[in-house]
């Protein structure tokens, strides 16, 4: 008898809840919450516990007789919901049930059975007693039939296990659901603009989190969907962005001076523009280019967005070029250059000082019909250098310009040269280099050359380091006439230890120079410094004026030839600095062929002591008008061409003018054009033509 039939005589247990676990049959189902399936859970647990209980057996206890139980066995047998496996324990229960049939259903092949290691028969027979007699026990001394068909239900509670199972992971699934919703937010708006950060999705921003790989680039500047991948708890999760331009833009802009003919963009009136995203401009409506005058325009922005913004503003439609482009070492332009319409104009401004030779923009004013317009001349360059280098061979650790690869270069403009990749000067051996050459215009050029090091172990030499002596007090030139000559001829360093000597007590104190190369190779030389009471001879200034005279002046010279060497040695040997005693020319003489220093008054006197030994006629010149213009110093002097006398100035000036041999009204020009700089007063002095 099948256990559905037994189970109506049953007692039957308490009814399980109602509340149900809701199991979604597809993913679009709504999950069911996690306390309905503990409830399950625990429903379950109780009916299983019930069946084991006394309760249980009392309730055996009341089935039906034999013969009430065959009864009842027909009209379960017709119920609709008799199922098939009722079927197969009734027929397992009848006489066409066989023996063969049962072993081929319940055991398995001889050798299945050998590996799944059965008991000796001995063993098998009590086991089968043994659980025979438990059945017994269990259920009374009733019919066979009854010990099968309890034996049919315990078979038919198996069902109830992957059930079990189903439930408990479509409840993991569940929480893993609920957990994963719990910590992301699905869908994101945010404005243009806005910066984005992965823990703006987050619902707990204290989880750790990044956006995994598979996530699209977010650009918050152009609006669109997004989609994310974001892994925080251990787990993926899904998010969408959606980056929204809703904000119009805004913008300003200029009125223009347009040429004739000349249509210009629209964006070339705008000025500054604000928004989250690219902004395009057009015209509300095509301006006229092909009339003079003032004209009326509406510039529209549009953003990514599509939001619009429209701004008024004007255009003056010129009969002259607004603006007018000349290529770098071209000649200038004429008027037909700026004039469109083909009429006669003229070119107001001067165009000759403009050098163009050099990138930039000049305003011109050109004049036509009556009216002046301005205009704009733009001076470009548009073609590369071209160039000449030569190989180097030097020493380690010195350091090369680009520039001193460059032997030869051609170009409207001013170039600047560098390297394409920086040199390494401790390589020893030859490396490849690449020097661009880049004009004003930007336009760039390249040649490729070498650079060859060596190693360097020879020391600087230093020369001019010689004894001398200064008066107390005075300041010393410790570098005048100090030179250094290495290998490398550059990179060398010069440094002067002169931390003994006592400037303002008189002595002999030991002055170190040491050079050192870019190798680390050095050399010292000391020399001792002398301070003591300065007594100024002339015979002793005449001689170091005649040891100078005797370098670079040579026999045959004319007077006016021993002026010009004697100006070019003071102009290229003679520091200027901005002190020196007056009133003593025989002193500033003697400083200055000491120490290679001293302002006018300095170049003064040792001019007067070089051209007194020379016999060259000379007479020192003062500026007037000192409180207003400042003290000035030089000479003038007659050489004896039948001219007279001449202005002669060796002090250096900005601009290296020369100041040699000149006549008053040169003199004078020059003075005037220069602060006053020669101003003197002539009633003291002899006539100068």
């Amino acid at each position: 008898m099948s256990k559905k039939k037994r189970n109506k005589y049953r007692k039957q247990p308490p009814k399980r809840s109602e509340n149900k676990v809701n199991i979604p049959k597809h993913h679009d189902s709504e999950w069911y919450e996690e306390e309905d399936l503990r409830d399950a859970w625990e429903e379950e647990e109780e009916y299983e516990s019930y069946e084991e209980s006394a309760d249980y057996e009392e309730e055996r206890e009341d089935y039906p007789e034999e013969g009430e139980y065959e009864e009842e066995y027909d009209e379960a047998s017709n119920e609709d919901d008799y199922s098939e496996e009722d079927y197969a324990d009734d027929y397992r229960e009848s006489d066409d049930y066989s023996e063969e049939e049962a072993e081929e259903e319940n055991y398995p092949e001889d050798d299945y059975a050998e590996e799944e290691d059965y008991p000796e028969d001995s063993y098998y027979e009590e086991e089968v007693s043994h659980k025979k007699k438990k059945k017994r026990k269990r259920y009374g001394s009733g019919h066979a039939e009854d010990h099968k068909g309890h034996g049919k239900r315990k078979k038919k509670k198996l069902w109830l296990i992957p059930l079990i199972l189903f439930i408990l992971l479509l409840a993991l699934v569940g929480a893993a659901a609920i957990y994963e919703y719990s910590l992301v937010y699905r869908v994101a708006h945010v404005e243009a603009g806005v910066e984005v950060d992965v823990y703006d999705f987050l619902k707990n921003t204290d989880e750790v989190a990044y956006f995994a790989e598979g996530s699209d680039e977010i650009d918050v500047h152009v609006p669109g969907e997004y989609h994310l991948l974001i892994m925080t708890g251990g787990i993926p999760h899904k998010s969408t962005l959606y980056v929204e331009d809703t904000i119009a833009p805004s913008f300003t802009v200029q009125s223009l001076n347009v040429s004739y003919n000349e249509p210009v963009e629209a964006s070339e009136f705008v000025t500054a523009v604000e928004d989250a995203t690219e902004v395009t401009f057009t015209f509300a409506g095509e301006p006229d280019f092909s009339s003079f005058g003032d004209k009326k325009v509406t510039i529209v922005g549009t953003d990514l967005g599509g939001n619009t913004t429209s701004v008024d503003t004007s255009m003056y439609v010129s009969a002259v070029a607004v603006e007018v482009v000349v290529e770098a070492g071209t000649k200038l332009p004429g008027p037909e250059d700026f004039v469109l319409t083909g009429g006669e104009g003229e070119i107001i401004t001067d165009l000759s000082e403009i050098d163009l030779n050099k990138v930039g923009e000049h305003k011109v004013q050109i004049k036509l019909d009556g009216e002046t317009y301005d205009s704009t001349m733009k001076i470009v360059d548009t073609v590369a250098p071209e160039f000449m280098v030569d190989k180097i061979d030097g020493y380690e650790n010195v350091q090369y310009h680009a520039e001193d690869f460059v032997i030869k270069c051609k170009d409207a403009t001013s170039v600047k040269y560098s390297f394409e990749k920086d040199p390494d000067y401790t390589l020893i051996g030859s490396q490849d280099l690449v020097i661009i050459a880049t004009d004003e215009g930007g336009n760039t050029s390249t040649k490729e050359t070498t650079l060859t090091l060596k190693e360097d172990n020879e020391a600087p030499v230093i020369e001019g380091a010689v004894d001398f002596s200064v008066p107390p007090g005075s300041a010393v030139a410790y570098r005048l006439n100090i030179v250094v000559r290495d290998n490398s001829e550059r990179d060398t360093k010069l440094e002067v230890d002169s931390s003994k000597v006592k400037i303002n007590e008189i002595g002999v104190y030991p002055v170190t120079y040491t050079a050192t190369d870019a190798s680390g190779n050095s050399s010292s030389v000391t020399i001792n410094l002398e301070v003591k009471e300065q007594v100024y001879d002339i015979n002793e200034v005449n001689a170091m004026a005649d040891k100078l005279i005797a370098k670079i002046i040579t026999p045959g010279m004319t007077k006016r030839e021993e002026c010009e060497a004697i100006y070019n040695y003071m102009h290229g040997n003679i520091t200027y600095v901005s002190d020196s005693v007056k009133g003593d020319y025989v002193r500033s003489a003697y400083e200055g062929f000491s120490t290679r220093t001293g302002d006018c008054y300095t170049y003064a006197s040792m001019v007067k002591v070089l051209l007194n030994r020379l016999g060259i006629a000379n007479i020192d010149v003062e500026r007037a008008n000192p409180d207003a213009y400042g003290l000035h110093y030089w000479c003038i002097v007659d050489i004896d061409d039948g001219h007279g006398w001449y202005h002669y100035d060796t002090t250096p000036r900005i601009g290296r003018p020369n100041l040699c041999l000149l006549d008053d009204a040169t003199i004078t020009a020059y003075s005037d054009a220069h602060g006053h700089s020669h101003y003197y007063d002539k009633s003291l002095y002899p006539a100068i033509p």
